[in-house]
């Protein structure tokens, strides 16, 4: 049992890397434009991240992961592969330039449903390119994941934050607000350029096809993809509406400390979900007939997800106001309600995730589909009701009650499939959880100045001991052990 948390614990260590340098000089990109633009400026680039990422879910139509399957599934036979690699690579450059014209072509109805004017129109034709070069530089991505070259994923992803970031922060200082389009350009360019520089070292031969061989393979891609394309763009559509609506009903500051809570709540979670969903899914498909093992692998990710995860819940929720005046600037405090909310959401993502996993891994696409677009419009209904009834507060407490609903429909899918139920263990866990996120929430709300600060640090201290503990006993795991063994074995 304890060797099954050591795997989960080691995989993935290298792309959990990229993802802590990622994020490091994503906050660092975020906190200099926060301190150029102010909150009105922040909240401009918001909407037009909003809009990219948007966009990026249609153009890539989920072939940026179907794709990885594909080519690792015939990284044996050289010719199948390559072939394979061919059409996914033309078929999402097709795919990526029919969106951006798209794009270029709605700019007027886009500015207007997004910033309440037609203003934006030539911003959001520039922003189309930034599109065009992110699609295709996940495809580029895709490919080097598919062949297993993890080294050139990492170092080109790093050196494309770090140029990216750099050519961004220069428009907006040099420009100001009419520099935020093109800092996602630069940065969208200097991801392709990097990725495509990596792809082209691979012995990747061109191969010949007729336009029936083309339709067959790619026919293949897309459906594999649907299920993650569909849900992933009406997840990213009702997020458009959203940040939409809170322009509307309150004002476009407001869209950014909202944008900048968002960020700063999923940052964590986004990390622990990305180094555990790498191993995760190649475990499973390998026990899938013996739903037993499939339950054990499930409570075993929940149980350790939920323990890294609440050390960054704690984290948030006590120094909500520090970190948002640390990370963006002063003018961005105002939104701690909103963060202490939101990561409680986020928090659930962890449990959910798995469970999301494994649907896909009993081959269940629609199921997959239809949860996920039920749940995005889900929230954006709850974002309209709470704002309307509780106002400004009403942007965080929405996002926690979406999540419970989100929860509740992954458990009643899971159990459906294979009859899946709660560990005792998992059980002790997300109670000795709750009642540390409830005690932090009680700190906040009845301790100020500097004794708020002394008891929060002393309280995460003794939460992660608690924590490091329960992994150490009940899991088979000396974290410091761990490391102390791959240094020994660099020696």
């Amino acid at each position: 049992m304890a060797s099954s948390y050591k795997q989960i614990a080691k995989s993935s260590g290298l792309i959990a890397f990229v993802s802590i340098f990622q994020m490091v000089f994503g906050l660092f990109r975020n906190k200099v434009i926060a301190v150029l633009l102010g909150t009105k400026g922040f909240g401009i680039y918001g909407l037009y991240q909003v809009f990219i990422e948007t966009a990026l879910s249609f153009s890539s139509l989920g072939l940026d992961k179907s794709g990885v399957r594909q080519i690792a599934k015939n990284s044996d036979n050289l010719i199948e592969r390559d072939r394979c690699i061919s059409v996914f690579s033309q078929g999402l450059l097709v795919t990526s330039i029919v969106t951006s014209i798209l794009c270029v072509c709605f700019s007027k109805w886009i500015s207007s449903v997004l910033f309440n004017s037609e203003d934006y129109a030539i911003g959001i034709v520039i922003a189309s390119l930034a599109v065009l070069f992110r699609s295709i530089s996940q495809g580029q991505i895709s490919i080097l994941n598919g062949l297993r070259d993890l080294k050139s994923l990492a170092i080109s992803q790093i050196v494309a934050v770090v140029v990216g970031s750099l050519s961004s922060v220069l428009f907006v200082l040099l420009l100001g607000e009419e520099g935020i389009v093109l800092s996602f350009v630069s940065f969208g360019l200097t991801s392709l350029l990097f990725s495509y520089i990596y792809v082209r070292k691979q012995s990747i031969r061109k191969t010949e096809f007729n336009k029936g061989e083309f339709f067959a393979e790619f026919k293949t891609l897309l459906s594999l993809g649907l299920g993650f394309s569909v849900s992933a763009a009406v997840s990213s559509l009702f997020t458009f509406f959203s940040r939409s609506y809170i322009g509307a009903h309150f004002d476009i500051e407001v869209v950014g400390v909202y944008q900048a809570c968002w960020i700063i709540s999923n940052l964590y979670i986004g990390i622990i979900l990305s180094a555990m969903g790498v191993d995760f899914m190649p475990r499973l498909m390998k026990s899938i007939e013996d739903h037993s093992i499939v339950r054990r692998m499930v409570n075993e990710q929940m149980e350790f997800g939920s323990l890294l995860a609440g050390i960054g819940v704690i984290l948030l929720v006590l120094f909500a106001e520090v970190l948002l005046t640390l990370l963006y600037s002063k003018d961005f405090e105002v939104g701690s309600s909103i963060i202490r909310w939101q990561v409680l959401g986020v928090s659930l993502r962890v449990l959910g995730f798995p469970l999301a996993h494994s649907v896909m891994a009993f081959n269940k696409p629609v199921w997959y589909a239809t949860i996920q677009c039920f749940f995005a419009f889900l929230e954006y209904v709850l974002l309209i009701l709470f704002t309307k009834y509780f106002g400004f507060d009403g942007l965080g407490i929405s996002y926690f009650i979406g999540y419970i609903f989100f929860m509740a429909l992954w458990i009643f899918a899971a159990k459906k499939l294979f009859k899946f139920k709660f560990s005792k263990k998992l059980i002790n866990i997300l109670c000795f959880n709750w009642v540390s996120i409830l005690f932090a929430f009680t700190l906040t709300y009845y301790l100020t100045g500097i004794t708020l600060y002394v008891f929060n640090v002393l309280f995460l201290s003794l939460y992660i001991y608690i924590v490091y503990y329960i992994m150490e006993k009940y899991m088979g795991m000396s974290l410091i052990e761990m490391v102390r063994s791959k240094i020994r074995k660099r020696q």
